[in-house]
């Protein structure tokens, strides 16, 4: 299902390429756009701001089934009542079984990509500081309790499954994959699958890459599309012009400040492509894989 509409209208833009679009050309771009959103935790602290974020996407965008996804990567055009937006959270922290619960209220469908080791870790702290966080934490999540960094068990994984939502693969130790031997890949690839099926019963189709994107060998990636039907990636590129078997994704994360909770989620124009240049390097700050 999806939810909220607002056509944006405006004058003729040049593109990043230097052609001049009509209305009309921009109308036709953004409706068929589609913005994935990748998260990550989901502090309780954060609720307010998490649930006002979810009210104005609702308000700019219509939310695309994560089932429908393959169809319009195969033929964008053909989507015309947005632009769309796709929301999915990275790793499976426990807190992340509200957001699902109140989506799903709200008949909004997201991914949820979860390390296998992760869910239902007794020591989540612990897997959390040494497989999951790279350097300090960001300053909003210092100081939180442990309890926020808890994991998912494997039956919530399993009820996120039934609300309606998509479980996706994030690998089994949140490995980088950039780093990683061919063997190791394969194991992370096809041991996270079998436990995610073993889960929920389904075989999971989708898979996200832990950390930077930028350093994947191409042997790695002809490994993940041998087992996944699509690679949700860290890249931020626009989905209508480049999507295909890789999605690209847009970093937001909910215990940011407003301002960029805002310049995250506004919706794509044909500057897309310039807006992405002029702020990679300050949003990869933030990205904690």
């Amino acid at each position: 299902m999806v939810r909220g509409k607002r056509l944006i209208s405006g004058p003729a833009v040049k593109t990043a390429a230097g052609r001049v679009l009509n209305r009309f050309d921009v109308q036709l771009v953004r409706r068929s756009e589609l913005t994935v959103f990748g998260s990550h935790n989901t502090p309780k602290k954060y609720w307010n701001e998490f649930s006002q974020t979810i009210e104005n996407l609702s308000e700019n965008y219509r939310f695309l089934d994560p089932n429908e996804l393959t169809e319009y990567l195969g033929q964008p055009d053909d989507f015309r009542e947005g632009p769309y937006a796709m929301l999915s959270f990275d790793d499976g922290f426990a807190n992340n079984y509200a957001v699902a619960e109140h989506l799903a209220d709200r008949g909004i469908r997201a991914v949820f990509f979860v390390s296998t080791e992760f869910v239902n870790q007794h020591d989540s702290f612990g897997f959390y500081k040494r497989n999951i966080l790279r350097n300090l934490p960001p300053q909003e999540l210092r100081g939180l309790p442990e309890n926020e960094f808890e994991s998912l068990t494997p039956n919530q994984v399993a009820a996120i499954g039934d609300m309606g939502h998509t479980i996706g693969s994030h690998t089994v130790n949140h490995a980088d994959i950039g780093e990683i031997s061919a063997d190791d890949l394969e194991f992370e690839l096809l041991r996270s699958r079998e436990k995610i099926k073993e889960w929920t019963g389904r075989q999971p189709r989708y898979f996200a890459s832990t950390f930077d994107s930028r350093g994947l060998t191409v042997q790695a990636a002809s490994q993940i599309r041998a087992v996944y039907d699509h690679h949700f990636s860290t890249l931020d590129l626009s989905n209508r012009h480049y999507g295909g078997h890789q999605v690209f994704r847009t970093n937001l994360e909910f215990y940011w400040s407003p301002e960029m909770r805002s310049y995250a989620t506004r919706a794509r124009t044909p500057e897309h492509l310039r807006w992405w240049a002029m702020n990679r390097s300050y949003r990869q700050r933030f990205h904690l894989g």
